[in-house]
């Protein structure tokens, strides 16, 4: 697989959105890919649409879905200055200013437009740069999409392991990134915080904030916008300078309303296959009292 990923990823932009285009008809048409779950998202976060507005957004999704596709599998084989040509960031010397004053950084992200772009920060700054993850069950798949992220100097962190290695570096001193995409289901048992997001009751998980209110980061919104096909431009936008000193679930509230924002202007760039809304608030409340 490896192997196969790296030589398709040899190929130049034209011949791979080519290929996109064409896994877009067997992924939409003949697969089906998660297409109710799809259609439900889109259906239940966009009231005032028609069906028609609807389809042509789904199709919309798809098709970006499948350039994300190929856009990850390119970063097996991609030079620096491609990088940088592809992807771009749009406040490098103000962030630049914020580490060298010592400060250090948590982004906040989601699965909007291209969120493999956090794994390429270390490109673009000289502090360390961290990220998240979610360990997969194929270790074969887990391992070629950590070499993967891992190939210009980003640090991949399993999840489960996270306060653990943010004490650690917490302990080490000095300024660098930390990344954490936010916007994923939290599981039923897992504690969660409740807001209203795309016209849904939406549970969104605390990890995030509880680490960067432990160890007083500076936090910031990671925004990516796509520009035109495999052209993306990031921005990092600050939250807030001390997460310390918010309170409780403000700054996962900022996020969320950020992220709707983002999500509004680029609909066709989320992540709707997620079966994002899977439980109800019902089923939170049930496992609650079962567990307590």
């Amino acid at each position: 697989m490896k192997t196969l990923f790296s030589l398709i990823a040899r190929l130049p932009w034209c011949i791979l959105f080519a290929f996109s285009d064409f896994c877009y008809l067997i992924v939409y048409y003949v697969a089906r890919y998660r297409r109710k779950i799809v259609r439900k998202n889109l259906v239940n976060s966009f009231p005032k649409k028609d069906l028609n507005s609807i389809i042509k957004l789904e199709k919309k999704f798809y098709h970006h879905f499948c350039d994300m596709f190929i856009e990850t599998i390119k970063l097996f084989h991609i030079s620096v200055p491609e990088v940088q040509k592809h992807f771009k960031f749009t406040n490098i010397e103000e962030i630049k200013e914020s580490l060298t004053a010592g400060d250090k950084l948590f982004m906040f992200a989601a699965h909007h437009a291209c969120w493999e772009q956090v794994t390429l920060l270390s490109i673009y700054f000289e502090y360390p740069s961290m990220h998240f993850y979610k360990q997969l069950t194929n270790k074969t798949f887990d391992a070629m999409m950590l070499e993967m992220r891992q190939k210009f100097g980003s640090i991949s962190i399993e999840t489960n392991n996270g306060m653990r290695e943010l004490a650690k570096r917490d302990k080490e001193g000095g300024s660098h990134i930390t990344c954490f995409i936010v916007d994923q289901a939290p599981l039923p048992q897992s504690r969660q915080y409740w807001t209203r997001f795309m016209n849904q009751d939406t549970p969104f998980i605390v990890t995030a904030e509880r680490m960067a209110r432990k160890f007083n980061y500076k936090v910031c919104y990671f925004r990516v916008v796509r520009v035109k096909r495999g052209y993306y431009e990031s921005t990092i936008l600050p939250m807030f300078d001390s997460a310390a000193n918010t309170s409780e679930n403000e700054i996962t509230q900022m996020y969320t309303e950020m992220l709707e924002t983002d999500i509004r202007n680029q609909p066709e760039c989320y992540l709707w296959s997620h079966n994002r809304w899977k439980y109800t608030k019902k089923d939170y409340e049930k496992n609650s009292r079962n567990n307590s």
